[in-house]
């Protein structure tokens, strides 16, 4: 129970940052997907199995915060952990180019995730007329997508390096206090 309740601490405040710091940071509307980075890190370490709790209330959490409607980050975060799952089974075997590979991972989960979004947009626009979706061609011909997947990449081996720190502290934690009632 108590590793939920810090996971869904690191979820809130992974979208916190993403949805309201970053933008105001970072120039031209780029700002790195940290809860695309997390789904990545917690389908890699745990498998989609392990990770699909996760994975759906990271996508809930964003969708709440972002007043899109409910579901699209889910069906989006799905498609690039179950992605992240099949290939990192296959391709994690060659251990030399492990770091290559996740940067590929975050390289393709944003792709994923932008024309992801932009069709499901595109969908709902068809079926409710709302009009929220951009142009395709804006988010294909910019060369601002180089820029986002930089910054997801260097933000996901931020996100590595952070949730590692945190859960050896609490196992240090744990351990420390199961050793004191032993």
């Amino acid at each position: 129970m108590f590793e939920k309740i810090i996971n869904f601490f690191i979820i809130f405040f992974a979208v916190l940052l993403q949805m309201s710091v970053f933008p105001n940071i970072f120039f031209l509307g780029i700002s790195p997907n940290l809860a695309m980075d997390l789904v990545i890190f917690w389908v890699v370490y745990e498998g989609f199995e392990g990770a699909f709790f996760k994975i759906i209330l990271t996508g809930f959490i964003l969708d709440l915060v972002s007043f899109h409607p409910i579901g699209i980050n889910i069906i989006i975060f799905s498609i690039i952990a179950f992605l992240t799952s099949i290939f990192s089974k296959r391709l994690f075997a060659f251990g030399i180019w492990r770091t290559i590979i996740l940067m590929l991972f975050v390289m393709i989960g944003t792709g994923i995730n932008e024309i992801g979004t932009f069709f499901l947009f595109k969908a709902i626009e068809y079926f409710k007329g709302i009009k929220e979706a951009e142009n395709i061609f804006f988010i294909l011909n910019r060369n601002v997508f180089f820029s986002e997947v930089c910054l997801n990449i260097l933000f996901f081996f931020l996100i590595v390096f952070l949730i590692v720190k945190i859960e050896k502290f609490f196992n240090l934690y744990k351990n420390k206090k199961n050793s004191n009632y032993a």
